[in-house]
């Protein structure tokens, strides 16, 4: 026996987030809390579209999708799917409808935000969960508030003027934050500061905004040149887009093999990459990088 998750259409967003922190009147009280969030403010403000149902095995799934779905020839099932750590594959099922223009069902922004590749979805959708290939585990609100926590908070790269990187944790509105996702007086802080100044550049697949302090008198940063092909002076900071069709300012995490490794082709003058798409780009990153090395 294990919980799945329907999620009836919405106008969620992901400031709702932030509207639980400031909305949590007992923040002291023992109760779950990520990012400093009540879950349980969390849990009420999504209740309204929400049900819970509870299956035995894959064919209650099937039950479910063919009850929620109610799949056609125009609308036919498809899958999206999220990895969390320690084996734990979390799946969302919805109706794709091939004719876009015939579209009678409303926007189910909850759902659509979950997903790794930001699909517009429409009408209802089923989360589900497995910890092994055969093996259904419950679903649970703070699973769904986990996963938009990925969506909220991200790792971009700080490159100092020596080039050394590391990275930092931001959230969607550009502020840096602790590990605890608390707001931070620690350095870097040039995402939003008054000398910032940022260039988007599209690479490998990757699209990147680079802040810089356009008042610095430090040397000229090395790697920062060479990603953006001109004079940057001082520490730069980096992080990763993700386009969608029905939210703005979406980020993802920047790893640092993937900065060292997009640095090291640059370097040896490659410049453009084929097959380089959607969340294929690193194998084709990784795969170049390899066969310079060797």
């Amino acid at each position: 026996m294990s919980d799945i998750i329907i999620i009836k259409p919405n106008d969620f967003s992901l400031k709702d987030i932030e509207l639980c922190r400031k909305n949590d009147i007992n923040p002291n009280d023992k109760i779950t809390k990520i990012g400093g969030v009540n879950v349980e403010v969390f849990e009420k403000i999504i209740e309204k579209y929400i049900i819970k149902c509870t299956i035995d095995n894959s064919d209650g799934i099937i039950d479910q999708i063919n009850k929620y779905l109610e799949l056609t020839q125009e609308k036919t099932g498809d899958t999206s799917t999220m990895c969390i750590d320690n084996g734990i594959i979390y799946q969302l099922c919805y109706a794709y409808q091939n004719n876009k223009n015939n579209q009678t069902n409303q926007i189910n922004r909850l759902a659509s935000v979950l997903t790794n590749e930001q699909i517009p979805i429409y009408g209802n959708a089923i989360l589900f969960c497995l910890n092994t290939p055969e093996k259904y585990k419950s679903v649970t609100i703070e699973d769904i508030f986990t996963l938009l926590m990925s969506k909220t908070y991200h790792y971009g790269i700080y490159i100092n003027e020596s080039n050394n990187n590391q990275q930092f944790l931001f959230n969607n509105a550009l502020e840096i934050v602790e590990q605890n996702y608390e707001p931070t007086n620690k350095k870097p802080q040039l995402l939003l500061s008054k000398n910032s100044s940022k260039i988007k550049i599209d690479i490998f697949g990757y699209i990147f905004t680079i802040f810089y302090n356009n008042k610095s008198e430090a040397k000229i940063n090395k790697y920062g040149k060479l990603l953006c092909e001109k004079d940057i002076k001082g520490s730069i900071l980096i992080i990763s887009s993700i386009p969608s069709d029905i939210y703005e300012n979406l980020y993802d995490d920047i790893e640092i093999q993937t900065i060292n490794e997009i640095i090291y082709l640059l370097e040896n003058n490659v410049t453009h990459l084929t097959n380089c798409e959607n969340y294929e780009k690193y194998n084709v990153l990784h795969n170049k990088y390899i066969e310079l090395k060797k």
